[in-house]
């Protein structure tokens, strides 16, 4: 058996096992859990991108302006990550891509 036929017989039996695993999930499932993982697990890192953030959202809106958020992630993910940054009091409201999908396929 030669080399070459070793290293390719293991990245299939690998990537056999790995689809076995995953059976059933959808590409974005598995990206959302690394999402998760990354923005909510042991070792993240999520911070504001500025720690005056409040604060200029509550002069914005002290002013008059209404702060709406828009990502690309679902709406659960988006009310994660602004639970985890604690920014629900600064913050009007938000808004999702799959809203904005949904909108856009009933033409409304």
């Amino acid at each position: 058996m030669s080399i070459l036929y070793e290293t390719l017989n293991n990245k299939i039996v690998k990537s056999l096992k790995k689809y076995e695993k995953n059976k059933g999930k959808s590409c974005y499932d598995e990206f959302e859990e690394n999402l998760k993982e990354a923005y909510f697990g042991e070792h993240s890192k999520i911070e504001l991108i500025d720690p005056n953030l409040p604060n200029f959202f509550n002069r914005l809106r002290f002013n008059g302006v209404k702060i709406e958020l828009n990502t690309g992630y679902n709406r659960t993910l988006q009310r994660d990550i602004i639970n985890h940054l604690q920014m629900e009091d600064y913050i009007d409201d938000f808004i999702s891509s799959e809203v904005l999908k949904w909108v856009d396929q009933h033409h409304i």
